[in-house]
């Protein structure tokens, strides 16, 4: 791995730019960039690292020492001239060839432990975690109380008809930027919006193929933890943490529980010790759902239950009128499952009318590279909210400036996502109300405000979710210092925001975040000296338990959870340099599986499949057109991109004239790509004929002159643009990792009447028939990567300038993630797990 860096980075320099400046064509590697062999005094290995040439010995040896771990003043390093060694000044510039004594390899020793590591949670953070571990051949155990893998979101609170909000591209528990996109999943095998069993379904099968479940003890609740210090004059590695776990079976599964709650209930039982030497805690976000009896329930009438699992029967509600009580985002779920049983009309009842997040919007912020600005997205939004006949910018949530050019996004609930709460509202069967219920007669409510509802059938309780205090309690914390409970920073507990508080916004998928927590907790316990450091410098706000709010100490408002995270990533190099990776796959990710047109005909097909229930159902008007066309999509991605050349132009990184015509040929490229999806989309329609996405195909990077590639490792702070050409080479990419072809005699017509899934539509496409030419890919990443490997006109002495040769060392260290390339025995050992597990992971 670490020569085929080396290999595509090379490609990159010995590229020439042209500058846009008459008669001046750079040559990286001889004006702006050299190869730096770095060897070690006394032994034979030896790194080519690509290096600015005004590079200083001061900077690569400050560079050195943060990769293995050690001081900057324990390292020397010299030139050979003849035979003798000059010792290097700190000012001087670095020469071609470097000795460097003070270490014996250029390796960072990670921390020896005696005992395993332990994960406590088994939903998406936690089974991330376990898959992280798995590839790295660590020494692990997962505990979770429910019996099935997913969590208590899938576990507990979702039913069978609930649906992914966010999309499926960035909820895959093998999403790593180190793999690249060749394992993600197609919509054909994972939908853009998967229900609760294939999420469950997906998990196994990751579980199964990775033969982690020897390692997953599930139906096991940990009751307590005991910290054993380390003896007097012994490394502080020998430190143990002493959980105490009891069987519980099937008991939780299908339950929302919290941990004190099982706790009490397994009190004074015989338990079962298990030593660890670090623990990980991934308790989530939806932890302990709000329960409330209104006044006047036991004359209501009707059917009363909470929106989680089968507390609630959907079936009854056909025609049928009822509330909903909530916003959240769980509230915002359960209308659309409301809105498949056909009901007649809900009135959602909730203190504050908060917004909600279309889904081509949602699709939006988590392919940026950069987190969009929330004026961004409430522009955006306006298309959507017309339906309501509301201004999103007037919402209580929002606070801006006149000009409607700044704005930040204040929520107590995360982000509501869907487009069918809005048809609803445009049918008149979803009615939203401020206000609280005061009191429940016969088949009527009776609201604070004073309004009187009547004829109603249902009342569904949405009424959000504490966090587990019972975390605090096992792990003993007063407060929280970044992730870790009272600043031991071999302990690791995280979750997930419940709340909005930002101008900016990073996403609204979980597998980039999990991919973070997973890759962060692992680099402390590894490496205890860099927490140290962090710890030693006080960087960390401290975090208390806010029970009057139901927050524990671990789970932060979201403004602090944003300064936690960057005080993480800006203060520890290896993180900074894995954020730069992360952010780019988020785009290289979500283009490869959900691209901006297909994903735009998902939320098309989805918005008529229910304007036809409304109209089996006597409403006949005329179908409200989807908000969101190719051309306001494609506006969109080409402003982002404008975006991010002005932010290039800031840091001075182009000159005036670069950016005018980098300019003209963002415009060039977005419009030919518009006319490009026309086209498709056209021909298409045409033959009434969906082509798939293909399994490891089909993946779109933005060709021409732009940002350094998704896949690439340059740096998006870099400003970097790929060579001329690299936009003609992408294209003919492309055309090897799809055969439209047999798509076209394969796939069934489209019945125009029945606007359903691709998956649920054609199921024979599942597989690829045999002959077909599709290939991989591989050949068609790495020839990404060589072209856009580091092309950037920047600045020395800066972060950006040593990224390449860090990525260098990181290689080195072995940090480069694990293919999915399983032994004879591990297969024959999954599959015999997968058939004696099966039985019992069907629900039904």
């Amino acid at each position: 791995m670490a020569l085929a860096v080396q290999k595509s980075v090379k490609a990159g320099l010995l590229s020439k730019l042209d500058t846009g400046r008459e008669g001046r064509d750079f040559d990286l590697e001889s004006v702006r960039w050299k190869h730096v062999t770095l060897k070690t005094c006394g032994g034979e290995e030896e790194l080519i690292c690509p290096m600015m040439v005004a590079s200083t010995v001061s900077e690569v040896r400050q560079m050195i020492a943060e990769s293995v771990g050690i001081d900057a003043g324990q390292l020397e390093l010299f030139e050979k001239k003849g035979c003798k060694l000059h010792r290097l000044r700190n000012f001087e510039q670095i020469p071609s060839r470097v000795m460097v004594k003070g270490i014996a390899n250029f390796g960072r020793k990670a921390c020896d432990y005696p005992h395993p590591w332990v994960i406590v949670g088994g939903g998406k953070l936690g089974l991330r975690t376990a898959l992280h571990w798995t590839k790295r051949g660590g020494d692990y155990v997962l505990f979770d109380r429910k019996l099935k893998v997913g969590g208590n979101a899938w576990n507990g609170i979702a039913n069978k008809w609930s649906k992914l909000q966010s999309e499926g591209s960035h909820y895959q528990l093998d999403y790593d930027c180190y793999d690249g996109v060749d394992l993600l999943r197609p919509f054909n095998r994972y939908s853009f919006w998967p229900t609760r069993d294939e999420i469950i379904a997906h998990l196994h099968e990751v579980l199964t193929e990775y033969n982690m479940w020897p390692n997953m003890h599930m139906g096991v609740q940990v009751q307590d933890l005991e910290i054993q210090h380390e003896p007097r004059g012994t490394p502080e590695s020998l430190k143990t943490y002493e959980l105490k776990t009891v069987h519980v079976g099937n008991l939780f599964n299908k339950v929302q529980d919290l941990t004190d709650t099982a706790h009490d209930l397994f009190a004074g039982r015989q338990t079962n010790t298990f030593v660890a030497s670090c623990v990980a805690f991934f308790p989530g976000a939806l932890s302990g759902p709000h329960r409330r009896t209104f006044c006047g329930e036991e004359v209501f009438g009707g059917q009363i239950g909470y929106g989680f699992n089968d507390e609630f029967d959907y079936a009854k509600v056909k025609q049928q009128r009822g509330l909903v009580i909530g916003m959240g985002a769980f509230a915002v779920e359960n209308v659309r499952t409301l809105m498949e049983h056909d009901a007649k009309k809900f009135f959602v009842i909730a203190r504050h009318h908060n917004l909600l997040l279309p889904r081509m919007i949602s699709w939006y912020v988590n392919q940026s590279r950069l987190p969009p600005p929330a004026a961004v997205i409430l522009n955006a939004m306006e298309p959507m909210y017309a339906l309501y006949g509301l201004d999103p910018w007037n919402f209580y949530s929002i606070q801006a400036n006149a000009a409607r050019t700044v704005a930040s996004i204040k929520q107590y609930t995360r982000w509501g996502i869907g487009d069918v709460y809005f048809l609803g509202v445009a049918y008149g069967k979803v009615e939203t109300i401020e206000g609280q219920v005061k009191r429940l007669k016969r088949r009527t409510a009776v609201l604070t405000t004073g309004r009187v509802l009547t004829d109603l059938d249902h009342m569904v309780k949405c009424l959000g979710f504490d966090s587990d205090f019972g975390i605090d309690r096992i792990n003993k914390t007063r407060r929280q210092l970044g992730f870790w409970p009272d600043g031991d920073y071999r302990r690791w507990i995280a979750s997930d925001q419940s709340a909005i508080d930002a101008s900016r916004f990073g996403g609204t998928a979980i597998a980039p975040y999990a991919e973070i927590q997973s890759n962060w907790g692992t680099h402390f316990f590894e490496y205890p000296q860099d927490a140290r450091t962090l710890l030693d410098s006080n960087v960390f706000i401290e975090n208390w338990p806010k029970p009057e709010v139901g927050s524990a100490a671990y789970h932060y408002e979201p403004r602090a959870a944003a300064v936690v995270q960057v005080s993480y990533s800006a203060s520890v190099p290896a993180l900074k340099d894995f954020g730069a990776l992360s952010d780019a796959f988020k785009k290289a990710s979500m283009w490869c599986v959900s691209p901006p047109d297909r994903f735009l005909e998902e939320c098309e097909k989805d918005w008529y499949h229910y304007c036809r229930k409304f109209k089996e159902f006597g409403d006949d008007r005329e179908y409200p057109p989807y908000p969101y066309t190719l051309e306001w999509v494609f506006g969109l991605l080409q402003a982002e991109e404008e975006d991010f050349l002005d932010m290039t132009l800031k840091q001075r990184l182009l000159s005036k004239e670069e950016g005018v015509e980098h300019r003209r040929q963002i415009e060039t490229k977005w419009a030919a790509r518009l006319h490009d999806a026309k086209l498709k989309r056209r021909e298409r329609e045409e033959s009434n004929i969906i082509v798939p996405q293909l399994a490891g195909g089909g993946m779109v990077v933005e060709d021409g002159p732009r940002p350094v590639s998704a896949l690439g490792i340059g740096s998006a702070a870099g400003g970097g643009w790929m060579p001329e050409g690299a936009g003609r080479e992408h294209e003919e990419l492309q055309q090897c990792v799809e055969d439209r072809k047999y798509w076209e005699e394969a796939v069934p017509t489209l019945d125009p009447e029945q606007k359903q899934t691709f998956k649920d539509r054609h199921p024979e496409a599942h597989t690829v028939g045999e002959g077909v030419e599709v290939r991989t890919l591989s050949e068609a990443k790495s020839k990404i990567e060589g072209l856009s490997g580091h092309s950037a006109p920047q600045i020395a002495h800066t972060n950006a300038a040593f990224i390449p040769a860090r990525m260098v060392l990181r290689m080195r260290q072995g940090h480069s993630g694990t293919n999915k390339a399983l032994t004879d025995a591990w297969l024959k050992s999954a599959e015999q797990i997968r058939t004696n597990l099966m039985p019992d992971a069907q629900y039904f």
